[in-house]
């Protein structure tokens, strides 16, 4: 059914009894759909020259009954696709999206819908929903995003800022990631470059993650770039070294130091890895060196992105 015809039968009075008494209205279809014109795609951007457009967005409802929200997002879709850009936050639970994951792109902080059916990336979870255009999100994060002031002085960052944090990280990944895979290894570069700009380590201290920053910095040729983040982590490995060699067998049981000394051992090992990687051999045994006798034996630790 289509949606538009849907949307006008649920605000409208068709009395409905049920167990648990009656409702005003109801939603005649589970299936649910839009058609879509492919000159007015083009003319509003949710479609790109040599794109191929989908001939209909199909909804199917989940289940036997649809929230208030949802229907709101379905009429804010069926209302204005064609009158002006619809984008979905980054950071909305994934259900948000009514369906749709594959028709949309990711161009920064937002999803925006398209026109287009692409394959999603899991790896990325909601950020790797549909298709990423790295341009795009190059473009917001050298010339539109501020970062005010976490570049320049270092502040008490609280750990409430997280999910923003892991949001500009993941997305900075996936297009940075389409970028090298599709030969602009210059581009890829200029976006790691303005990350670690806007998120240096004095204020947001690298972690586990970063090693994909920074395999891919070598896989753009920019070892040295590489190298330079790598010296901060392998410092830091050593400092959690001193921590975790202070502690008991019985310390070491609890879950989250644990995980804190596991996480360590991983970044040690691709520290390593990465420095071979770089055909930096000379480096490497520096690490075997400064790491000494804390360091498991060596393991693959590449991860998701770009093995």
């Amino acid at each position: 059914m289509p949606l538009s015809a849907a949307l006008k039968f649920i605000g409208e009075d068709h009395p409905l009894q049920s167990e648990g008494g009656s409702v005003p209205s109801y939603l005649p279809a589970k299936n649910l759909f839009i058609d879509i014109d492919p000159q007015k795609a083009l003319k509003v951007g949710m479609a790109k020259p040599g794109d191929t457009i989908a001939p209909r967005l199909n909804y199917t409802l989940p289940g036997s009954y649809i929230s208030k929200d949802d229907l709101a997002i379905l009429d804010v879709i069926s209302s204005n696709m064609y009158e002006r850009p619809i984008y979905f936050s980054v950071t909305v639970q994934r259900d948000k999206l009514m369906g749709l994951d594959d028709y949309f792109q990711l161009e920064g902080l937002g999803l925006r819908l398209m026109a287009v059916k692409s394959t999603s990336d899991p790896d990325f979870e909601i950020y790797g929903s549909g298709r990423v255009d790295a341009n795009k999100v190059l473009e917001n994060f050298s010339t539109k995003f501020k970062w005010g002031g976490f570049d320049k002085k270092k502040m008490f960052v609280d750990k409430s800022y997280s999910p923003s944090v892991n949001a500009h990280k993941l997305v900075a990944l996936r297009a940075t990631q389409d970028f090298i895979l599709s030969n602009q290894n210059e581009k890829a570069i200029k976006l790691m470059d303005t990350y670690f700009t806007g998120f240096p380590n004095f204020n947001f201290p690298y972690e586990q993650s970063m090693l994909s920053f920074i395999r891919m910095y070598i896989t753009a040729g920019a070892y040295d770039k590489a190298k330079t983040h790598m010296d901060i982590m392998a410092k830091m490995a050593v400092q959690n070294n001193t921590f975790f060699n202070s502690l008991t067998s019985a310390d070491l049981q609890t879950y989250t130091l644990r995980m804190e000394y596991e996480q360590n051992q991983n970044i040690m090992s691709e520290l390593i890895n990465l420095a071979e990687l770089g055909k930096d051999n000379a480096y490497a045994e520096d690490l075997k060196k400064m790491f000494g006798n804390n360091i498991k034996p060596k393991q693959n630790q590449q991860g998701p992105l770009l093995n």
